[in-house]
């Protein structure tokens, strides 16, 4: 196995102080799949007192009994740790999956699979756990949101036994930590095999610790060209959207309040504000799982003008304040929510207004003569200063309503003639 020169300077450091060093886990699996490795483990049969002592940044990550260190040499990172166990069999037999249970031993040049992993990556293509299935996922419930991580970015099976495992042990994944949650699911969403990964993670039970509010969604039919139900058409618009973590957890999540604004009558179902419902409801979500909150604002932002529908004889300013609440990103990002959307209703759907959209957006983007809110001859404090009030959202309204009309008529964006609409959108708000 060829090691870049920053992990070859560890592992000679270990070895010339007559200690066994082992490479292991993702790395060796990565290798016999063809794959750059991007994270570096190592094993040592060293004290962990030496390892602490190496001329490296080290930073101990490991908590209670686990001695585990994170070393920063250049520009690459490794995590090592002290063997667990008498050998490196028993430590590779205490790890998650056959697949991840692999060891190239550096000094023998020779690689240890005492799990059989290397049959599963080259032959059986299996995600399958070491030993009893039932103590790896007591150990750590993370492990079975891992299985399927590991399934859908590797277009790997879990395992029989495994999987019915996880079915039944899928209470457990309650005593991890959102972080670590969050972290794992992300993963699986920006996975080649997002679709198969969320269907996976609803047939295990999974989903059901993660975001149960999605489940509302499962075997509840919708009308029109609906094909799918509210569940499957979430998770086939997240399949449908470009790889990218805020477009697909928008995707995903774009159609979670459509149960709780159902509205039947005479048999006719409908879902009024479930655009702004599912909004509120991922910015709980997202909360809940500890995403970043750039994360959160863009994806509810997304999810609450999905169902903005561009007519070709609405007003250029409709898109115009489209594009000033969203920002140049964010509506092109919308764009490609609204595509992924139609397609998921039905693969056949015609996409003419979506199409038009883009078209007018795209025309507007490079229109320098387009007058924004911030182009006004006036801002907020000459509102403030004329009416002689503090701020509060009469402030903001009053603007909205000046920049409003100045898109209808742009001759109106000189400073005397503003400060005369300040009044007039006054004398209107007081009535």
């Amino acid at each position: 196995m060829k090691l870049p020169d920053n992990i070859n300077k560890i592992c000679d450091i270990i070895y010339r102080n007559n200690f066994k060093v082992y490479i292991v886990g993702g790395v060796v699996r990565d290798m016999y799949l063809n794959k750059e490795p991007k994270d570096w483990d190592i094993i040592t049969d060293s004290p962990a007192e030496f390892i602490e002592m190496l001329p490296y940044k080290v930073i101990k990550t490991g908590k209670d009994i686990f001695d585990t260190y994170k070393i920063v040499i250049g520009d690459t990172f490794c995590d090592i740790s002290v063997l667990k166990g008498d050998n490196i069999e028993q430590d590779l037999l205490k790890r998650d999956f056959t697949i991840n249970a692999i060891a190239y031993d550096i000094d023998e040049d020779k690689y240890i699979d005492p799990a059989g992993g290397i049959e599963d990556i080259q032959y059986n293509k299996l995600i399958k756990a070491v030993n009893n299935p039932e103590k790896r996922f007591e150990e750590d419930p993370l492990r079975m949101l891992r299985a399927i991580r590991l399934s859908v970015e590797l277009d790997f099976t879990i395992e029989e036994n495994t999987y019915e495992t996880i079915c039944e042990m899928a209470y457990l994944l309650e005593k991890s930590s959102n972080e670590r949650i969050r972290d794992e699911f992300s993963k699986i969403m920006v996975s080649q095999y997002v679709e198969k990964g969320v269907f996976l993670l609803k047939n295990t039970g999974l989903l059901n610790y993660i975001i149960p509010e999605l489940l509302e969604g499962d075997g509840m039919p919708q009308r029109g060209d609906h094909l799918y139900d509210v569940l499957e058409h979430n998770i086939k618009t997240a399949a449908y959207i470009r790889n990218n973590l805020n477009l697909r957890l928008a995707a995903l999540l774009h159609d979670v309040g459509k149960p709780r604004t159902l509205v039947e009558v005479e048999g006719v179902r409908s879902f009024p504000a479930h655009d702004k419902k599912s909004a509120e409801m991922a910015e709980e979500i997202l909360k809940r799982l500890r995403y970043p909150k750039e994360t959160i604002i863009e994806v509810s932002a997304l999810i609450g003008y999905h169902l903005f529908i561009y007519k070709p004889w609405a007003p250029k300013k409709q898109l115009i304040k489209l594009i000033a609440h969203l920002g140049d990103t964010g509506v092109m990002r919308l764009i490609e929510l609204l595509y992924a959307d139609r397609r998921a209703i039905n693969p056949n759907m015609r996409l003419d207004y979506v199409d038009m959209m883009k078209e007018k957006v795209e025309k507007l983007l490079h229109d320098k003569s387009v007058i924004g809110i911030s182009d006004l001859k006036i801002e907020g404090n000459d509102i403030k200063e004329y009416l002689n009030i503090k701020s509060g959202p009469k402030v903001g309204e009053i603007l909205e309503d000046i920049w409003d009309e100045v898109l209808e008529d742009p001759t109106l964006n000189k400073r005397d003639k503003l400060i005369m609409l300040i009044k007039k959108y006054n004398d209107i708000q007081e009535g």
